[in-house]
């Protein structure tokens, strides 16, 4: 207020000023110099007249030298002050106008380590524009810091204040008439802007707006923290570890108001008043507690250990790469032999080999063999085999030794390959060589012997092809194997990338804010030669408009009416909490949040207008790509908008930018088991998961399900019919059914249950639990002794969290009905809504948004590691509203939502 003061005290001196201008020029105008003065400053010529010099020196016309100064200065050099001569069609667009600035800073004496500052700034302009129309417009502010170091940190408070003033007044004069002439007759009509007769005086006068605001900001905070820095050595190399604590507070406090006056000309020699005023204050707080560790030079201590590592799986690629093919090390080793033979041997051999093209070689080979191979077959033929065994075995042996597999699968894997090595060259033995050596002893023949070597050319190929795909089977676990490792040394080496780029921190933050904002809005027709009505007017110059609206509804006043009138009050109130881990990349978050907003609105009359209640509490929790989240939302409107389809809603949501089939299926399967969706939308779900999409290697694709209850006004209203005793009941049995889906509550529900004698009795046991502490519970429900400790504790926590969530659902729709039934008495009173009432229905409002907070429950602790499955709280949460609104059969549908082509595609699953 006083900010508001100070500037509309200035404005009136910069008005005063003009008024002194306006009365010169118009001395001027009566010695018949302001002709001479305008043909100066349109011709540009740099000397003035004697008499305009003698006239312009005078005493008093100070005001006159700095306004052409001022113009000169802001105006284009070839425009010089013509414009101002010039007449007022001529006025650009963008007007003339004029500025000025100043600022400073002061450094006040340090008080030991407290340092401050105080920094201030002013600034004004006028601008002429077409009509013409003139602007003013002023700005002031001061702040201050201040700053004093803590031996751990530092604290900090800063304040500030700031106003801000316009004036813009807009006239109608003929576009043929000079600048100078329309100046000397406005200037004297705005100096006098607080005289309402003045403005209907002057003709040209058509309309005027006043705008005044201020703000002020006082702000504070704590910053405090401690650094450790230690090294230690790796593989040699040193390794620099930087562990880090913080603390941060802050507070914020700001209140700014202004309000903006409208005046116009109306039919009837009287002024039409619009009068806006608003206030806004807000008060915040902040917490952050927090503490990280970064490490340094990791990646170059630990690269020795990264270049041994990598001497494994190279050494099981080779074996892989060798294996995968037995039959090419048969014919390799097979072929080696045919150097140490002599050459009948060598070109039996390389028939055998597959070196031959077919008959051309048999004949060769006939030839060769008539008469030196026919004794020496048998023994010969026993040399081969005995070498190529014994060779095979140690390759296999030796490519064995060189990497780590386990002792089950060498020793399988040597003896398949030795085992399919005998049935290759038993083969040789038992069938090809017995009938080729049959075939030289009896008959050196061509025939005979072409007619063996081919049927061998055919068991050939089949005793090979036999060889590779028995290795296939045993191979693919070895290359399943490699493939893993070469992702887990993919995975180390980025692990180690990420700790050098990355931190190891925890972070918990909480933050508080309280808003309110009133507007009002009146519209006067006012009569100014009255004078209470000029009274009444002065006041509303100055933001003061109580006495005038106590007028206006006077309906006896002929010199001030009420045209119309609106008030418009908002609160909205706000908290967050949450708590944040940073494992070197792999961030995990758990955030809770609450909000509440009134909004009214209503006429001097009491009539109201808009009546809405807006609340949501919201709880999530997010870890290696996923996100579960529960919101409930109280949209509440009151009179406007009774038949809302979603008055109350609460909201499931489940996203995973690589979620896999299997988690897809988890997490529909619960909510079908809990009898929330349909019976089969879980297969419908994975079907149409199939159905679009490219999915990763192991079928993951990036996926959200939504899945959403709303219940209707009128629905809220027959569920607040409903007694306490049928609204409590209901919701612990629908907690208890949810909590036998999960194995430790069901064994502790189970147990409890035996001791109390019965199921019903667990449910009546609940019934009495309500409205005591863990401690008393402990000793009323006599598990002393009876339990181990570890069960005692659980099932106290169940009975406890049972029966308190119970009772909070049944505090919420009795304060639900109270304050819609409130709702009706605000619409029949004839004075409006009083603070008292309105501080009511707030407190009202924020108690049912505070008795759903045990509700809000994400699946947890761990995101991604824990099951992919509903929260058996959220369950029996959605579970007991549908059963209270008599519609517990009606399922509720999910909504798959996916990517195509970079747009969201939503799918819903009936």
């Amino acid at each position: 207020e006083s900010m508001t003061k100070s500037l509309v005290s200035g404005m009136g001196a910069a008005l005063d000023v003009g008024e002194k201008v306006a009365g010169k020029l118009k001395e001027l105008a009566d010695r018949d110099l302001i002709d001479e003065l305008a043909g100066t400053l349109a011709d540009d010529r740099p000397v003035l007249s004697g008499a305009l010099r003698k006239a312009l020196s005078a005493a008093g016309f100070e005001e006159i030298q700095e306004f052409l100064e001022r113009a000169a200065e802001e105006l284009e050099p070839d425009d010089h002050l013509r414009l101002l001569a010039g007449p007022i069609a001529e006025i650009p667009a963008r007007g003339v106008s004029w500025a000025w600035k100043a600022a400073g800073k002061v450094e006040l004496p340090e008080a030991g380590p407290i340092k401050s500052v105080v920094k201030a700034s002013a600034q004004a302009n006028a601008r002429i524009k077409p009509g013409p129309k003139y602007e003013f417009k002023g700005a002031l502010g001061i702040t201050g810091n201040l700053k004093s170091p803590l031996p751990l940190g530092a604290v900090s408070a800063t304040g500030a204040r700031s106003g801000k003033a316009a004036l813009s007044v807009t006239f109608k004069h003929p576009q043929e008439k000079r600048v100078l002439d329309a100046l000397s007759v406005d200037l004297s009509a705005i100096a006098r802007l607080d005289d309402p007769a003045c403005l209907l005086d002057a003709g040209a006068f058509r309309s005027a707006a006043l705008a005044v605001s201020g703000k002020v900001r006082l702000g504070a905070k704590l910053r405090a923290g401690k650094s450790l820095v230690g090294s230690f050595d790796v593989s040699g190399a040193p390794v620099s570890c930087r562990v880090q604590a913080a603390l941060s507070y802050a507070v914020d406090w700001t209140r700014s108001g202004g309000f903006r006056l409208g005046i116009r000309r109306v039919k009837g020699d009287k002024l039409r008043l619009r009068l806006t005023e608003t206030q806004h204050g807000k008060g915040a707080r902040s917490l952050s507690l927090g503490a990280e560790m970064r490490i340094r030079g990791l990646r170059k201590a630990v690269a020795p250990v990264m270049e041994r590592i990598a001497e494994l799986p190279e050494g099981l690629e080779g074996l892989v790469k060798t294996y995968s093919d037995p039959s090419a090390i048969f014919e390799r080793e097979f072929k080696s032999r045919m150097n140490t033979l002599d050459a009948p041997a060598q070109a039996l051999l390389g028939v055998l080999a597959g070196d031959g093209d077919g008959d051309g070689d048999a004949d060769e080979v006939v030839d060769a063999l008539a008469g030196a191979l026919v004794a020496a077959a048998r023994s010969r033929s026993g040399n081969w085999t005995d070498m190529l065994e014994g060779k095979v075995a140690s390759v296999v042996e030796k490519a064995l030794e060189a990497v780590e597999v386990a002792a089950d699968r060498r020793v399988e894997l040597t003896g398949l390959i030795r085992k399919k090595t005998r049935e290759a060259l038993a083969d040789l033995e038992g069938g090809l060589l017995e009938k080729l050596k049959a075939a030289l002893e009896e008959d050196v023949g061509a025939g005979a012997i072409a007619e063996a070597l081919a049927r061998f050319a055919e068991q050939r190929d089949a005793a090979l092809d036999a060889m590779n795909a028995s290795a296939t089977a045993l191979i693919k676990p070895l290359k399943k194997l490699l493939a893993r490792y070469r992702a887990l040394e993919e995975r180390i080496g980025g692990a180690v990338e990420a700790v050098e780029k990355e931190k190891l921190a925890v972070r918990y933050a909480r933050s508080v804010s309280r808003q309110s904002k009133t507007q009002a809005l009146l519209v006067f027709d006012l009569d100014p030669r009255d004078t209470q009505a000029g009274t009444l007017y002065r006041q509303m110059l100055t933001g003061d408009f109580a006495a005038a609206m106590t007028a206006g509804m006077d309906g006896a006043s002929t010199a001030i009416t009420l045209r119309d009138s609106v008030f418009k009050r908002v609160f909205d109130d706000r908290s967050a909490s949450g708590i944040t881990f940073n494992l070197f990349g792999l961030e995990l978050a758990s955030r809770h949040e609450l909000s509440a907003t009134l909004k009214v609105e209503h006429d001097l009359g009491g009539q109201i207008d808009v009546f809405e209640a807006e609340g949501a509490v919201a709880r999530e929790k997010a870890g290696f790509g996923e996100s579960q989240s529960m919101r409930v939302g109280s949209l509440m409107h009151f009179l406007t908008a009774p038949d809302a389809p979603d008055a109350f809603v609460v909201q499931l949501n489940y996203t995973d930018d690589n979620m896999k089939p299997r988690e897809l299926r988890e997490y529909a399967r619960s909510l079908e088991d809990a009898g929330l969706i349909a019976e089969g939308a879980t297969l419908r779900l994975a079907e149409a998961n199939a159905d679009f999409g490219a999915p990763g290697p192991g079928g993951e694709r990036p996926l959200r399900i939504d899945t959403r209850l709303a219940l209707s006004h009128e629905v809220i209203r027959k569920i607040g019919r409903i007694n306490e005793k049928r609204i409590t009941s209901v919701a612990i049995r629908k907690q208890l059914e949810a909590y036998r889906r999960t194995d430790w509550a069901a064994t502790s529900l189970d147990q409890f249950a035996t001791l109390v004698g019965g199921a019903k009795q667990v449910e009546k046991r609940i019934l009495e639990a309500r409205g005591f502490g863990r401690r008393i519970l402990k000793n009323r429900l006599g598990l002393t002794g009876r339990v181990r400790r570890d069960q005692e504790r659980k099932i106290v926590g169940l009975v406890w969290g049972v029966a308190d969530r119970a009772g909070d659902l049944a505090n919420f729709i009795s304060r639900w009905r109270q304050l819609d039934g409130m709702s009706l008495t605000v619409d029949a009173r004839a004075d409006g809504l009083g603070d008292a009432l309105l501080a009511e229905v707030r407190t009202l409002h924020e108690q049912m948004l505070a008795d759903l907070r045990a509700w809000v429950d994400a699946r947890g602790p761990l995101v991604g590691l824990a099951r992919e499955d509903l929260s058996p709280i959220a369950a029996a949460f959605l579970a007991s509203l549908r059963e209270l609104a008599g519609q517990p059969a009606q399922p509720l549908i999910p909504i798959l939502t996916y990517n195509k082509d970079s747009h969201p595609q939503h799918l819903p699953i009936a």
